[in-house]
């Protein structure tokens, strides 16, 4: 692993340059500050791109429903290895480090038909009407889905595979 520090005539051409291949690779955003401690802000999510808009000094992260915008940032560095980018590493003017972490989204291939079971297709999940549990509705709760004390939690096939 490389640690690199972008200089900061450097930001908008490099983000430029790496947001269409960041499409696709999963976020988990960090926040960390002495007044706030550190927490996780995304957990996981799409990464849409990055954008830094030198008018407004902010670097914007599009996480698809979110983005998490970071006003004035002081200093960017990248950790890469030999193939791809591994993280990237912001220091705002109020010194509050927000660290984007990256990586591949976990590509799980589609259900066998042994899986599912003779003669029945997928269903998708169902949420249950509010007081009337899954097995009054016909369904069954899925055992390896949720733990056992949920109070709500979604339906996954009708019982006799209707």
């Amino acid at each position: 692993m490389i640690t690199i520090d972008l200089k900061r005539e450097r930001w908008k051409g490099y983000f430029e340059a790496i947001t269409h291949a960041l499409e696709g690779k999963q976020a988990l955003v960090e926040v960390a500050a002495l007044s706030l401690g550190d927490h996780v802000a995304v957990d996981w999510v799409p990464l849409q791109g990055v954008t830094y808009d030198h008018k407004d000094d902010l670097l914007d992260l599009d996480l698809g429903d979110v983005n998490h915008i970071i006003r004035h940032p002081a200093s960017i560095h990248i950790e890469a290895d030999a193939t791809e980018l591994r993280s990237i590493e912001v220091i705002d003017a109020q010194n509050t480090r927000h660290i984007v972490r990256l990586r591949e989204p976990l590509m799980l291939p589609a259900p066998s038909q042994e899986a599912i079971g003779p003669g029945r297709d997928a269903l998708p999940l169902r949420r249950p009407k509010s007081g009337v549990s899954c097995r009054e509705q016909g369904f069954h709760r899925d055992e390896n889905f949720l733990p056992e004390p949920v109070k709500s939690f979604e339906c996954s096939r009708k019982i006799g595979g209707q």
